[in-house]
């Protein structure tokens, strides 16, 4: 597999509100890490048709806040303005956007980590990640808050710096990022950045990005209908409820339940663009599904939809009280009438009578 490669970079630096110009180099189907931060408590604003990598943090009260998102381009996204907000008093905030092509366009983060540094300190080091694949690319991020600091002195040795943003006045904060190859599966990260002064607070992140993979998977990443579904366990601010069946390995643990006694109850889920096959050979879906209750009449359509076209659907009934695997199989004929892999959605109808 080819590793991702590096793109472009772009910044922007505000107050509640951040402007990022997404490079015009940018590619449809590239991979695109967004970082965010603020040097006081607040909230970051989740950008339109971003996901969460890692979810918002700070390592103390008025330390730096910060929070990475995700997003696979598309064809409208070069050259157009990103916009960042908080809800922060008076704060001082930026991002970062690192663009990559040849990335797994199910998920182009493999694996996240981060640490939190309550500062005193002028080194910060990066926590480590493990990948379980070759040919990731691994990315090393210092986010920092000081008073003093006017520059990186030194970065994670081995690594290609792409971003530096340093920012002037009291409490001010800094950025850096860089990265380097990761061909082989194993231990990444544990590097230093080293500033020229103390900072008061500071997070680093480690994130190893996947490359693209000769066989595709499509998953549900974003909600499109809610219809009255709720999340077990609920999720966090600015996470969708897709995240519950979205993820890589079963686990029945984390799961949408339906409204109460559904009728026809609707919850729909935007897939994971995935590129075009190029033949229509058929595939399939698999799906956990249950009653909850036991109900012998409960039963549940799932269906795979382009925009607002059916492709397939198949209707499950009896459905049990255990979790049980059911599979939606879609012909090659139906397969044919898809033409925008970007666009894929399944779509769960409720019942119980």
């Amino acid at each position: 597999m080819p590793e991702p490669t590096f793109r472009a970079v772009a910044s922007g630096t505000g107050a509640n509100s951040v402007n990022v110009t997404i490079p015009s180099e940018v590619q449809a189907k590239d991979g695109m890490l967004l970082v965010t931060y603020a040097n006081v408590d607040c909230t970051i604003s989740s950008p339109a048709g971003w996901l969460p990598a890692k979810a918002q943090q700070s390592p103390e009260t008025d330390g730096i806040t910060a929070a990475v998102w995700k997003r696979v381009a598309g064809v409208s996204d070069p050259g157009a303005t990103l916009t960042i907000t908080n809800d922060g008093t008076s704060p001082k905030a930026g991002a970062v956007l690192l663009a990559y092509s040849g990335v797994d366009l199910t998920d182009i983060v493999h694996k996240i980590n981060s640490r939190l540094d309550t500062g005193g300190t002028a080194s910060v080091p990066t926590p480590q990640v493990t990948t379980t694949i070759g040919d990731c690319r691994v990315v090393e991020v210092c986010v920092d808050k000081s008073t003093s600091t006017t520059q990186f002195t030194a970065r994670p040795a081995g690594s290609t710096s792409r971003a530096t943003v340093i920012g002037t006045g009291g409490g001010h904060p800094d950025i850096s990022a860089v990265e380097r190859a990761a061909t082989t599966a194993g231990n990444y990260g544990g590097g230093t950045f080293t500033l020229d002064a103390n900072q008061s607070s500071a997070i680093t992140y480690t994130i190893a990005l996947a490359p693209k993979l000769n066989v595709q998977t499509a998953r549900p990443q974003s909600d499109v209908t809610i219809g009255g579904y709720t999340a077990e366990p609920t999720v966090g601010t600015g996470v969708p409820l897709a995240a519950r069946i979205g993820e890589a390995a079963r686990d029945d643990a984390t799961y949408l339940r339906s409204p109460a006694g559904p009728t026809s109850a609707v919850y729909e889920a935007r897939l994971n663009a995935v590129e075009d096959p190029g033949v229509d050979t058929g595939f399939s879906f698999t799906v956990v599904l249950s009653s909850g209750g036991g109900a012998t009449s409960a039963q549940c359509e799932v269906a795979l939809v382009q925009g607002t076209t059916v492709i397939s659907s198949t209707t499950f009934t009896d459905l049990p009280a255990t979790p049980t695997v059911y599979t939606l199989n879609v012909t090659a004929l139906e397969a044919a009438n898809i033409n925008d892999f970007g666009d894929l959605r399944l779509r769960f109808t409720s019942t119980a009578s």
